[in-house]
């Protein structure tokens, strides 16, 4: 039985496994408030934000320094969730609280990148 070759990123290296953690939590951020039934400010707040992070991460496979923009929306999640929007379930924010902070966490292992440091910070 041969085995299926890894898709491959930057100059042929492996995707990292932290870019398919945050493109899950993007679309588990965009789920969950409409399996809630949550108001539309959590909706909008937790769809646009889940798009950004799913798009941010696929860039990051060939551009990994671009990562750190999920950090900021992750933290993002983590405030804008309990102290501004507007939440009628109350497992949805926990869960979109959980999903910002493991896009965070993801946010923050760098992967492989193929290339070289020369004095500058790792990718």
């Amino acid at each position: 039985m041969t085995r299926a070759a890894p898709l491959m990123g930057v100059q042929g290296q492996p995707f990292p496994a932290s870019r398919w953690l945050s493109i899950l939590l993007g679309g588990c951020l965009i789920a969950i408030p409409f399996l809630f039934g949550e108001v539309a400010t959590a909706r909008a707040n937790s769809a646009v934000v889940g798009a950004c992070v799913i798009a941010v991460a696929f860039y990051a496979i060939f551009v990994p320094s671009v990562r750190w923009l999920n950090t900021l929306l992750g933290v993002w999640m983590l405030v804008s969730t309990p102290l501004i929007v507007e939440h009628i379930s109350r497992t949805a924010p926990w869960l979109e609280m959980a999903a910002g902070a493991g896009i965070v966490l993801a946010s923050l292992a760098s992967g492989r990148s193929g290339r070289p440091h020369r004095g500058a910070w790792p990718t």
